[in-house]
């Protein structure tokens, strides 16, 4: 019988094939069958493994083999979790594999993306999903998990994040004097974030689509956070970085409400500054699109600038 899944496959012919949204559906409607779900499986075609709604209750995450890890990763990321956040987290149904493709079946939280919902929310919204959001880290960065990436391994990832920091910004839109700018601001802040030693599990990647809310009684609230996928052990400040700078970009009081639910002060000017250095050695972070509305005015001439415009200091140093 033909594998329903390329046995082997470079990240470029992955890519290509990862675009077509019927690439996969018959090896997910053999899982489900395999599990006995009738469900007829949709793919949403999003992320970087596959993923399909199957039926109302029920979502298939089928890991490349390229992504080595990812599947034991966000399994032991959802076994610790588990009833531990304060918010839902999908629940493992069942694991396996297909073709050498491991897969995780999990379950349905009932909720929008973040994004989705914006426009819709007050104000107050934003406040009280940002509290939530901050008690739920506090919640994670508490708890000891066994079976992400080797604290070992956050050194080794650090310093080559530091040291290519400039030459990345340049890949992904900075013309040489931002290269530059980004140099110094790296060379100033990095001291302080390789001291930053005490690890804790970090979601790491808690941007838009990770973060479900939910109306209810006419007002917005965290369904849950779901894809533990790029799970890591690291500094607690990393976390920071995608809340701050997507889901409350500037606006002062839910970041200052987040903060104080996760337990810690409101931003001065120091940690601000330390903050765009964790921002620029980010994994997922690319120059010209997470500062595209800054660099797209002319006055914005220093990171100080951005600075300014992203993060709203509401203490002294």
């Amino acid at each position: 019988m033909n594998p329903l899944l390329p046995p082997a496959l470079t990240w470029s012919e992955y890519e290509t094939l990862f675009k077509d949204s019927s690439f996969g559906l018959e090896a997910a409607r053999a899982v489900l069958a395999r599990e006995g779900l009738p469900a007829a499986p949709e793919r949403v075609v999003a992320g970087t493994n596959l993923v399909f709604r199957a039926g109302d209750d029920r979502w298939l995450k089928i890991y490349a083999p390229l992504e080595a890890g990812a599947r034991a990763t966000e399994s032991a990321m959802l076994d610790a979790v588990a009833g531990r956040l304060g918010v839902a987290t999908p629940e493992i149904v069942s694991r396996g594999e297909i073709d050498g493709w491991d897969y995780l079946l999990l379950t349905h939280i009932d909720g929008v993306p973040f994004d989705k919902a914006r426009a819709s929310m007050s104000d107050r919204d934003r406040v009280a999903i940002a509290e939530e959001l901050g008690a739920a880290l506090r919640n994670l960065h508490g708890i000891d998990v066994a079976g992400i990436a080797p604290a070992s391994d956050w050194a080794s990832f650090l310093e080559e994040r530091i040291t290519g920091a400039p030459t990345r910004a340049r890949a992904h839109g900075a013309d040489e004097r931002w290269e530059g700018l980004v140099a110094g601001w790296i060379d100033r802040h990095a001291p302080e974030l390789r001291s930053m030693n005490t690890l804790v599990p970090l979601h790491a990647d808690l941007h838009f689509d990770h973060l479900l809310v939910v109306e209810r009684a006419g007002s917005w609230r965290v369904a849950g956070v779901i894809d533990f996928a790029d799970a890591r052990y690291g500094a607690a400040e990393y976390e920071l970085v995608n809340p701050i700078l997507w889901l409350f970009r500037g606006e002062r009081d839910a970041i200052a409400a987040m903060l104080s639910a996760y337990g810690d002060p409101p931003l001065d000017r120091e940690r601000a500054g330390r903050l765009i250095a964790w921002t620029l050695v980010h994994e997922f972070f690319r120059f010209g699109y997470w500062f595209r509305d800054e660099l797209a005015d002319a006055s914005v001439r220093s990171i100080d600038d951005v600075v300014a415009r992203v993060l709203p200091v509401m203490a002294q140093s």
